[in-house]
């Protein structure tokens, strides 16, 4: 490696660095919440005397909830928690001798929240028993859309999180975006096919060269293998050689037939996008794409027939990591009174076995997940006040300095 080299890769880690030392210190007021949900979760006494603050602020009884390393929902229902019992939470800290939270900070987790809802609302929708990879790069792309138009609206402290949280999400879908199978599968999906906001008219014409040669290919293969299973062995001509005695040349029947194919599969294409261009034809992204595809396979056959490939549900491990996690919660719990580890093991499979027929059911959002943990309030709002318009010259400084440092890790 080139002296050179190794100098960009070096500089390239402390600028890494100094970007997430920058991210440390605005989250210093997540510490003070993570700080008080343990202590909750340890006493009975401040649980107590926290659900009586509660009722003196007339607030629902809610305990912040612990966050787990592994887990960032956690996190994000630990913030959400904080927020919505903030008048408790204040005066549990001057309980605890504890320094009130300021403005800024309190600024600062409301803005999380706000760049948190977001994914916390898409991991449902992935999540979902019957969702499709199709689903994955749509996801990704509003999550960056998202994020930027948020990041438009932040200020101050929360820029920091913001382009931490951009920055990662563009480095973690990169590889997705560029994935032809996710293409193909997004382009055989109606809810997100041929959508300018997905990817542009011409990675769109190019996804749709790249299906039709991947189809032929395919098709080929099929033919071949037809031809080899329904024929004995000593009948399959291994080699043209002896056409030079018969006269029989073989010909490639086969290329009339690909031709055939090919055309009427482009034609297909152009209708089917033609089709989706109409919004009244587009299913909505809640919906179910094989309902849409039973009621137009007859006008699309080849591209329904590919759909069926690509339009599938990956196996996923969030059931059995629920199901740890629960576990997890009871045991680490010391206060579970006389709950024995064999009868808590039981009392966990019988409820798995229970909820195994709408495991993973969640689509969206419930009635009461929307008012604890649903959007409050837009980043506009958190920084709306001209007394931060005037204070955020004052840091100009500090948000150059990060899109300089950003800038040099690309």
């Amino acid at each position: 490696m080139s002296s050179s080299t190794l100098y960009r890769w070096k500089k390239k880690g402390k600028t890494a660095s100094v970007v997430a030392e920058k991210i440390r210190e605005c989250l210093e007021p997540l510490k003070i919440v993570k700080r008080v949900a343990a202590k909750l979760n340890r006493s009975g006494k401040l649980r107590s005397l926290f659900k009586r603050f509660l009722k003196e602020e007339s607030l629902q009884i809610i305990l912040p909830m612990t966050d787990s390393p592994t887990r960032w929902s956690s996190t994000y229902y630990m913030i959400c928690d904080f927020l919505n019992t903030l008048p408790a939470v204040e005066k549990l800290l001057l309980h605890l001798r504890l320094s009130p939270l300021e403005d800024n900070e309190i600024r600062l987790l409301k803005a999380i929240r706000v760049f948190l809802e977001p994914y916390q609302t898409m991991t449902k929708q992935v999540c979902y028993q019957s969702a499709c990879i199709s689903i994955y790069i749509p996801v990704g792309k509003a999550l960056i859309t998202t994020t930027e138009g948020n990041l438009e609206n932040a200020r101050k402290e929360a820029v920091d999180f913001g382009e931490c949280l951009l920055l990662n999400t563009n480095k973690y879908f990169e590889e997705w975006f560029e994935s032809r199978v996710l293409q193909f599968a997004t382009m055989c999906d109606a809810r997100f096919a041929f959508l300018d906001t997905v990817f542009s008219k011409e990675k769109w014409s190019e996804i749709m060269d790249d299906f039709i040669s991947c189809r032929l290919r395919e098709v080929d293969d099929i033919d071949v293998s037809v031809v080899e299973a329904g024929l004995p062995p000593s009948t399959v001509e291994s080699s043209p050689v002896w056409g030079v005695l018969t006269g029989k040349v073989p010909n490639k029947e086969t290329d009339g037939t690909t031709n055939k194919f090919e055309d009427e599969l482009k034609l297909e294409l152009q209708k089917y996008a033609v089709c989706l261009k109409r919004h009244e034809s587009r299913p909505l992204p809640e919906e179910d794409p094989f309902v849409w595809w039973r009621a137009h396979r007859g006008e699309f056959p080849n591209i329904a027939a590919a759909a069926a490939h690509y339009l599938v549900a990956p196996p996923t491990s969030v059931d059995c990591e629920r199901l740890f996690s629960s576990a997890g919660i009871i045991y680490s719990n010391k206060r579970r009174g006389r709950l024995s580890g064999k009868n808590a093991r039981l009392l966990l499979m019988i409820n798995a076995n229970s909820n195994r027929s709408s495991i993973r059911s969640s689509r969206g959002w419930s009635p009461s997940e929307i008012r604890g943990y649903g959007r409050s309030c837009e980043m506009d709002e958190i920084y709306s006040s001209s007394e931060d318009e005037n204070s955020s010259e004052g840091d100009s400084s500090d948000s150059e300095e990060l899109d300089l440092l950003l800038d040099e890790m690309q």
